[in-house]
């Protein structure tokens, strides 16, 4: 049987950890308030007389091995905003009891001789790769996505541009031709049109009066929107039909599409930026880089054959040689042979390759 790589999320524990000693120790309705405060707490100065520290003073050690304060600070920064409000006390403790730990483990792994086993070596080299290449695609982000080209985009985007129209109406649908005649007489002759919507209309706008709010030309079934714009504010129209029935359309306005304000625009049109200037970025990138494909489709069970990445096994201690059978192997005569070269990759693996295990889910 082969065992699936598990899943690298060293803080996941910790979150949960933290997040659960929160909630049993404060009661429900302190928590925002308590929040609240270590934010604010987090986000000010350090008092002129409080303690003064170094990024790389020891808060602990572990064998003699150095546990400092800016591996601690990492741990901080990479866990959630939500969990990062907890308060500075539950933080620390939590952090620095999992460094400590984790570094009992390492040490225990160093010494069995772990770090460098295949599967592990794999691992830390697929981590050192994923990080080199946020670090650079973030420093680079950084660089670029500055105040003023967020304005820039913002003017681009909202200012800049032709202004779309946008029309508010209401209607009210019916199945009928004919049904939908006999209404409009009606709203003609002096009854109120919200009034005959909810009385009238089939539509999921009938109760609120066949409200519609504000839409562009575009959002709505062609021949319902052809109508809606060539109407003049407070007109009511004969029957158009569409796929949906029969409309009785009211114009209540015209304007220009409202532009949102920078503020509630920064957030997405940055995270938008973002993923833009990535993309650029790993293009640029890729065109300046010789690049080979080897292989370009996945090899018959290779991809699921994750029996070439496991850890290696241990044998059981009932299945150790006996002495006798250790003699054996000791004595026997060995021939030196050349190694055989390998299989070409398509015909390395094989067909009946396990699949992985799926590993547990992280939080």
């Amino acid at each position: 049987m082969t065992r699936a790589r598990p899943q690298i999320a060293p803080y996941a524990a910790l979150i949960a950890a933290l997040t659960a000693a929160q909630t049993l120790s404060t009661p429900a309705a302190a928590q925002s308030a308590l929040q609240q405060e270590s934010q604010e707490i987090s986000s000010a100065p350090p008092a002129p007389d409080g303690p003064t520290y170094a990024p790389g003073d020891i808060v602990a050690t572990v064998d003699a091995k150095e546990i400092r304060l800016d591996e601690v600070v990492v741990v901080f920064a990479g866990l959630p905003e939500n969990v990062q409000a907890l308060p500075d006390a539950t933080l620390w403790e939590g952090i620095v009891t999992q460094l400590i730990d984790e570094t009992v483990i390492t040490n225990a792994a160093l010494e069995a001789g772990l770090e460098n086993r295949r599967d592990v070596v794999l691992a830390i080299n697929a981590q050192r790769r994923a990080i080199l290449a946020n670090a650079y695609l973030d420093g680079l982000i950084q660089s670029k996505l500055t105040e003023e080209s967020i304005e820039a985009e913002y003017r681009k985007r909202f200012v800049d541009i032709e202004p779309v129209k946008q029309v508010r109406a209401s209607h009210i649908l019916l199945k009928e031709q004919e049904t939908a005649q006999g209404v409009l007489t009606e709203i003609k002759g002096g009854k109120d049109f919200a009034e005959a919507a909810k009385e009238h209309s089939t539509g999921p706008t009938g109760p609120n009066g066949g409200d519609l709010g504000y839409f562009e030309q575009e959002q709505m079934v062609p021949e319902f929107a052809n109508a809606a714009f060539a109407m003049q504010v407070g007109e009511v129209s004969e029957p158009v039909q569409s796929d949906f029935g029969w409309h009785l359309i009211k114009l209540v306005d015209i304007r220009d599409r409202p532009a949102p304000g920078f503020e509630s625009a920064r957030a997405t049109i940055m995270e938008e930026m973002t993923v833009q200037l990535a993309q650029e970025t790993v293009a640029e990138l890729r065109a300046d880089a010789k690049v080979e494909r080897l292989v370009e489709e996945a090899p018959n069970g290779a991809l699921r054959n994750v029996a070439m990445i496991a850890p290696p096994s241990v044998a059981p201690a009932e299945m150790e040689p006996s002495e006798e059978e250790s003699a054996e192997t000791e004595t026997a005569p060995t021939e030196e042979s050349e190694p055989e070269a390998p299989a070409p990759i398509t015909e390395r693996a094989p067909e009946n390759a396990p699949a992985p295990t799926p590993a547990p889910a992280t939080q």
